[in-house]
Parts: structure tokens; C-alpha cells; sequence
């Protein structure tokens, strides 16, 4: 079992992985942490302790990404065996094997009703998946093509109605979360976009780069609004929890040297390798409106 380690004033570290860390998710109410690896398993900790609460074992590839469910219920875990998967956060066990793209899943995101999720891949598409529908029946909802490079994240608005990926391909875009429709392609990076935010009013988007820039974009209408930060290195990961985006950029300092710890709160090695993307799933505000399907049946656990 992994363990946490820390000083007085240090954040929280947690020690158990034995590859890279890719990503990190920290549950609403705080008091999770999962992280993925490279080792192929995702892990549960308790945030405050640093205790192994969970070992997701099931991949056949390193886990790139992960997230939990908005009311904690669930992980959304992606890897490089193409596949992602959904997790019972509290016994770990595998409920969803969720199959459908062709190379490898680099981000992942659960709609704000916990019933819907999307995986975004090296395939160059994202797939919306519906977890309330059978196996006969196909969880693939849709899927969100159009980009010419690998989607490297995605995320959906937070009424749900929308989704925005990012791209290698130097582009963000918005999407029909319903219909699949693109209604508007976000230009003006010049390198990966690795992380795509919504405002919590759904008014606005944000976009990390490999060029350094953080960029506001009209979600309304697709024009970009400002360039509001300039990093010396790559941003990997941008947020807006509280409507004010802030963005991370350079090289991490745990993950990044022994590949074996996740620092809650720090930042994440930037790959030196041409694959090189965000693994930061919680970019969208969620809400606590959940759906009424229940593990018992559907198989969803919110």
C-alpha cells in the first residue's frame, strides 16, 4: 500500500506509484485524491491521511487520465490500451469498459449530471458515452471528429449541453454536446493545445498551449477575448473553479524526477516526447444535479 509523506508547510505527497504519475483528480468534497500511471493503475487516497484507499488495476497500457465522478460515486480512468473505464470509487470495482477509439485516451471528462462522459484519444476524435446504456444497447453516444491532430482533452460546459477539446493540431473546438454539431473552431495557438477550462457561468472557455499562452475565448461566439498569461514554458493544466482562470506551466518537480509520487497541488512533468499532452481532467465546474440511474440495473455510480 502506498503512503504520504510531508513536513510542516510541504503539500501533501503521495508515494506508491512506480512509474510516472500522468494525472490527478481531487474528489468535490476534498476528501480523495486518484492519481494514474504509467505503472497501468489508477489509485484512491485519502487526502488528509495519504492512505491507499483503492488500486484500479484493469488497464493493459499506461493510465493517462482520470476523474472522478461530480458526486464522488466514480472514476473515469483513459490509457494507452485505447480503452477507457469506470470504477465504484469505493470498492473499486470495474463497472464500464468503454471501447471505441483506435489509439490511445489522453483525457477524460464526466458531464455534470454523472451519467454522461467523455474520452478524447490519439485518434483524433473524442467519444461521448451515455453509462446508463446496456452493453447490447452501445454506450457510444457520439463522437467529435473533425480535428486533424490527437485530442488531448476535453470537457464539458457546465449545463452539459456543450463539449470542448483540445488538439495537437493547434486548435480548440466546441461541440453540440446533444447533437455532435461543431458550432465554433477556436484558432490562434501556435502548438499543442494541452488543457481546455469553462468559466463556471459557461460564458467563456480558456485554452493551455505548448506556446505558453492562456487564451479566453467567446464560448458564445468563438472570438478570442484575451491573452491573459504568457508562461516561459508549456502549460499543461488551466482551471476556473471560482470564475478567475489560472494556468500551470514548466516542469514538475516530483513526478517529473522519480515518475513515483503525486503532489496535490503541484505541478505535473512536461513530456519531452512529440506525444506529449495534458492529462488534467477537472476543468469544468460541476454541479450536484445528478441523474436518477443507480449502480443496481444501470450500472452507474454517481
Amino acid at each position: 500500500m502506498g503512503c504520504a509523506s510531508s513536513s510542516q508547510g510541504d503539500l501533501p505527497t503521495f508515494k506508491g506509484h512506480v512509474r510516472i504519475v500522468r494525472g490527478a483528480d481531487l474528489s468535490r468534497d476534498g476528501s480523495r485524491v486518484v492519481t494514474c500511471s504509467d505503472d497501468r493503475t489508477a489509485r484512491i487516497w485519502d487526502a488528509q491521511t495519504g492512505r491507499e484507499l483503492r488500486r484500479l488495476k484493469g488497464h493493459d497500457g499506461p493510465v493517462n487520465c482520470c476523474a472522478f465522478s461530480p458526486t464522488g460515486g466514480a472514476v473515469l480512468t483513459g490509457s494507452d490500451d485505447f480503452r477507457g473505464m469506470v470504477w465504484d470509487a469505493a470498492t473499486g470495482e470495474r463497472l464500464h469498459v468503454l471501447e471505441g477509439h483506435t489509439n490511445y485516451v489522453e483525457g477524460a471528462a464526466w458531464a455534470p449530471d454523472g451519467c454522461n462522459a467523455a474520452t478524447a484519444s490519439e485518434d483524433k476524435t473524442a467519444i461521448l458515452w451515455d453509462l446508463r446504456r446496456s452493453v447490447a444497447e452501445g454506450k457510444c453516444a457520439g463522437r467529435l471528429s473533425g480535428h486533424r491532430g490527437w485530442v488531448t482533452s476535453c470537457a464539458f460546459s457546465p449545463d452539459g449541453a456543450r463539449v470542448a477539446t483540445g488538439s495537437h493540431d493547434k486548435n480548440a473546438r466546441i461541440f453540440d454536446a446533444r447533437s455532435d454539431e461543431l458550432l465554433h473552431v477556436l484558432r490562434g495557438h501556435e502548438r499543442t493545445v494541452t488543457c481546455v477550462a469553462w468559466r463556471p457561468d459557461g460564458t467563456t472557455l480558456a485554452t493551455g498551449s505548448f506556446d505558453g499562452a492562456l487564451r479566453l475565448w467567446d464560448a458564445g461566439t468563438g472570438a478570442c477575448a484575451s491573452t491573459t498569461a504568457q508562461h516561459r514554458k508549456p502549460i499543461t493544466g488551466c482551471a476556473s473553479p471560482s470564475g478567475v482562470f489560472s494556468s500551470r506551466g514548466g516542469v514538475a518537480t516530483h513526478a517529473g524526477r522519480t515518475g513515483t509520487r503525486a503532489t496535490v497541488g503541484g505541478s505535473r512533468r512536461v513530456p519531452t516526447t512529440s506525444r506529449a499532452s495534458s492529462r488534467r481532467p477537472t476543468t469544468w465546474a460541476r454541479s450536484p444535479r445528478a441523474c436518477g440511474a443507480t449502480r443496481t440495473g444501470s450500472h452507474v455510480a454517481r
